[in-house]
């Protein structure tokens, strides 16, 4: 039918005693594609994960970073806000100096004045601090999307795995379906009996 002996074929494999049975054969097949699977999934899961851990150190890094900032700015507004604070209150004058203040209306325009700079102060301070955290917030958005982009993209590769594995599991039950559809040469076939049986 091939062409080719069976002579040859027996000296190449040999004896067909000795060779295990097709469904030997196809529990080994089957025990190996499962160990390779699960390896290969084991293999993609810690690649991933070793993949998302840079993005993981840099967010831990981020937030460290982002926290030290924000606390040299309000240590650095607390200092200053001490500082105009000081010089605006030695702007009032005390003792005799103090009444001709109050009596002038002197003191009343320095209250009036260090309460416009105190406000000033506060939305100067305010307006820094929004600043840090716009900026803040922007590298944290920034590094939130790289990391979906990455989590997105490993989705779509363990959804193409799953596809393949799928289609692995199809093939190998197909062939198990197969083989069991194929009559066995060393089973004697009857045939089947149709109707009434008529023997006496």
């Amino acid at each position: 039918m091939t062409g080719v002996k069976t002579k040859d074929v027996t000296a190449r494999l040999g004896s067909p005693d000795a060779l295990p049975s097709v469904e030997d054969t196809k529990a080994q097949t089957q025990a190996k594609l499962s160990a390779g699977l699960k390896e290969h999934l084991k293999s993609s899961r810690e690649e991933q994960r070793r993949a998302l851990k840079p993005l993981e150190d840099e967010r831990a890094k981020l937030v460290r970073e982002h926290r030290a900032e924000r606390l040299r700015l309000e240590r650095g507004h607390a200092q200053r806000w001490q500082a105009e604070s000081k010089e605006r209150a030695e702007r009032l004058r005390s003792g005799l100096k103090g009444v001709l203040d109050f009596i002038t209306g002197r003191a009343a325009q320095t209250r009036a004045q260090n309460g416009r700079e105190a406000v000033a102060a506060y939305q100067r301070d305010r307006s820094q601090r929004e600043g840090l955290y716009q900026v803040q917030a922007a590298d944290m958005t920034a590094l939130h999307q790289r990391r979906a982009d990455l989590k997105t993209q490993q989705r779509q590769e363990r959804m193409k795995l799953a596809a393949k594995i799928g289609q692995m599991l199809r093939l190998t039950r197909a062939m198990g379906l197969d083989a069991k559809k194929a009559p066995d040469a060393s089973r004697p076939r009857t045939p089947k009996q149709r109707g009434f049986d008529l023997d006496l």
